[in-house]
């Protein structure tokens, strides 16, 4: 008589998650993500497994504070490592033993089941799957992935006091940059800040590295603000891009109601000029014909032409104006800025100059007003 002894080796259910998370690190998709459940299990039972989700969308704020904070170590964006379970947090939607249709595959040895779950709503998603096999044996997994479909925003504003000619400020420029996203990464900033003179010589600002150092930004919700202030005079450049953790790029960045956003000139020198007529620059006392003069010192009298000469410069925006008034009487400065009898001759200036022959035995006074592009004035007189 021959006995037989048979062996049944009976395995704990193997679960599977495609796309898996890698190396205990969550995902970030820019698209829509089949989720796909895989158990590996020859007496699977449908009516002993559940799948369970939570998903939070990127619209709910996390952070019950809705007040503005600076950006410290604690709260620096990255990836995340070990989310805890969304089941707790404020806005969460929970969808328990979700209805799923599970497929069968017969492999070799076993059994595959799988079941598919279509994620297109940007937000955080736990999936979590428990299952007892028709043996009792148990075996539960949970995976946890993001899907961001929608690129970081960056908004520039600025102020457009003292605004001239399209992009030339006489005023300092104040405003910020805000980037919104629910998953920013900081990593990629690349922020082109350049001010340059007008002989194209570099001038430093600070805020040229202080725009990629997270402390300095404040965070409020998903908004992320830096304050600015472009107070030196020069010529000015700026650029940003930003990706999310999902690897968007930002969209264009808006401006709002701006005026030369990235490129512009800020310039609060007033222009200046010089006057001569003939072989004089001065005055008797040696004040030099540069500037409004309160009381006249001099006096010359000629039996020849003489030629009235200018020369006006700006540091850096250039002379837009030239204005000229010749007259018998001397007047205040508000008389001469109200006056309308000023002769445009900027068309008679090169490259600053501008001169004009006169008669002997004239008596005259002869105010000029400059104008540089950025709107700033001056009043020289002889």
């Amino acid at each position: 008589m021959e006995n037989w002894l048979s062996l049944w080796i009976i395995q704990t259910p193997k679960i599977y998650f495609d796309p898996s998370s890698e190396s205990g690190q969550v995902r970030y998709f820019a698209k829509d993500v089949k989720f796909t459940t895989k158990i590996l299990e020859e007496n699977f039972s449908t009516n002993d497994t559940h799948l369970n989700y939570n998903f939070l969308p990127d619209t709910v704020k996390s952070s019950p504070s809705s007040l503005a904070t600076p950006v410290s170590p604690s709260t620096m964006l990255g990836r995340i490592l070990h989310p805890r379970s969304l089941a707790s947090t404020r806005g969460v939607q929970q969808f328990k033993n979700h209805t799923v249709t599970w497929k069968k595959e017969k492999l070799s040895d076993s059994n595959l089941y799988s079941s598919e779950l279509n994620f297109t709503e940007d937000g955080q998603y736990e999936v979590m799957v428990d299952t007892t096999d028709l043996s009792g044996r148990k075996a539960s997994a949970s995976n946890f992935l993001v899907v961001d479909k929608t690129p970081p925003k960056i908004r520039l504003t600025l102020s457009n006091d003292g605004l001239a000619n399209e992009k030339y400020f006489r005023e300092v420029r104040k405003g910020q940059i805000e980037i919104e996203d629910a998953n920013l990464d900081f990593s990629p900033l690349q922020v082109e800040l350049t001010v340059k003179d007008k002989a194209g010589n570099s001038i430093s600002i600070d805020d040229a590295d202080h725009l990629t150092n997270l402390a300095y930004w404040t965070k409020a919700g998903n908004k992320y603000t830096y304050p600015i202030e472009f107070s030196k005079d020069g010529i000015y450049h700026i650029s940003l891009k930003v990706k999310d953790l999902a690897g968007n790029e930002n969209a264009p960045i808006e401006v709002g109601e701006t005026k030369a956003a990235f490129d512009f000139v800020v310039d609060r020198k007033a222009p200046t000029g010089a006057l001569k007529i003939g072989d004089w620059d001065r005055s008797k006392d040696g004040t030099l014909w540069t500037k409004l003069l309160d009381r006249i010192s001099f006096g010359r009298f000629s039996n020849k032409k003489q030629v009235i000469r200018l020369q006006a410069e700006d540091n850096l925006s250039g002379v837009g104006l030239v204005e000229v008034l010749r007259t018998r009487e001397k007047m205040s400065l508000a008389d001469l800025q109200a006056s309308s009898a000023f002769k445009n001759v900027t068309s008679e200036a090169k490259d600053g100059y501008w001169s004009k022959e006169i008669s002997p035995n004239e008596t005259f006074i002869t105010y000029v007003h400059l104008k540089d592009m950025a709107g700033k004035s001056v009043l020289p007189k002889l």
